[in-house]
């Protein structure tokens, strides 16, 4: 009820009176105030001509507090969405806080898909007045500035455990959140890092927010790219090899290889020989080597230990005399994306 101040009248039915220097205000159904009127309703008064006339209508006290009087004029004070909910006189002085004390968010280091990737996040609380809800974003650096993605409503989430998540903490304080382009907008870029953030909105006036930023997100949807094998430890383009024995009268093949990764790095080579007459089998076990390492050398010594049964040459032991061999070369990017 909005009362002329200088016309002496007394508000009725207040259960919280504010004085101004021109009107009164009674404030109606705020269960969770006592004592002295909170600052953050002070401006929530709208002027209304006449006295003794129903407040049907407020202004927003920061983004997220409101007032509403009447009942049946609740569509007219407030918009519903999750920065502008509806709360009856509640005062939150304290942002909202990580609970048990711990914040994180769990995202992939490294993700290979340009328009999907889920990340989760442990729950926040708020004593005060409770989470009105969350919003989450996507960064392109550790700032929190939402750059890549605007904050939006936290949607469709699920409590879950996460199986790879070394923590004390019970199952039901873990959120996932999904990034999705087509409903976002955003298709993500091959070689960028983004870095998720959630924001936890308490339901009280003003709007408080506490947020959480992930580590960085590497996208990389292509696997590395071959430039060259070769049969020769010279790594040049134009070389054959015709194998000869050594001092020993053991014969090797030789190979190296060279591949470039744009978006992330390589972490791994594996290299087989293979007749050429047969390229389903290696005459020899699959070698893995470092990311540093481009060559290796295929001996009779190596086919007698490590050589396929499978296969003649792995069967005696030595290469077949008049036959052609080549080199097959995997390399893994840190995606696990491969390039044969």
């Amino acid at each position: 009820t909005a009362t002329d101040a200088t016309s002496g009248s007394t508000p009725t039915n207040s259960s919280i009176v504010l004085e101004l220097p021109r009107w009164s205000l009674a404030v109606h159904g705020n269960t969770q105030l006592c004592g002295a009127v909170p600052w953050c309703l002070t401006s929530a008064i709208s002027y209304m001509a006449g006295t003794e006339h129903p407040l049907r209508a407020t202004h927003l006290v920061e983004p997220a507090l409101l007032m509403c009087d009447n009942p049946d004029a609740y569509a007219a004070c407030w918009s519903v969405t999750l920065a502008n909910p509806r709360i009856q006189g509640l005062c939150d002085s304290t942002a909202p806080m990580c609970l048990n004390g711990t914040c994180n968010i769990f995202a992939p280091p490294i993700v290979t898909s340009l328009t999907h990737f889920e990340f989760s996040f442990i729950q926040f609380n708020d004593p005060e007045s409770g989470l009105s809800g969350y919003e989450w974003g996507l960064g392109n650096s550790l700032g929190g500035i939402d750059d890549a993605l605007t904050y939006r409503p936290v949607s469709n989430v699920s409590l879950v455990l996460l199986s790879n998540v070394s923590i004390t903490q019970n199952p039901d304080m873990f959120f996932v959140q999904a990034f999705n382009s087509e409903s976002s907008g955003l298709a993500l870029v091959n070689g960028n890092r983004y870095y998720a953030m959630v924001k936890a909105v308490n339901k009280g006036g003003p709007r408080l927010t506490a947020s959480v930023t992930s580590d960085a997100i590497l996208v990389d949807s292509t696997p590395p790219i071959m430039v060259g094998i070769y049969p020769s430890l010279l790594c040049k383009r134009g070389l054959s090899q015709t194998m000869t024995a050594d001092s020993n009268g053991i014969f090797s093949l030789e190979s190296c290889w060279h591949f470039t990764e744009e978006d992330s790095w390589i972490t791994e080579y594996s290299v087989a020989f293979f007749n050429t007459n047969n390229r389903t089998r290696p005459i020899c076990s699959w070698r893995s080597f470092g990311a540093n390492q481009t060559s290796t050398v295929l001996t009779e010594a190596d086919l007698f230990a490590h050589g396929s049964k499978s296969t003649l040459e792995g069967e005696r032991g030595q290469f077949i005399s008049g036959t052609s061999y080549e080199a097959q070369v995997v390399a893994t990017n840190a995606a696990g994306l491969s390039k044969v």
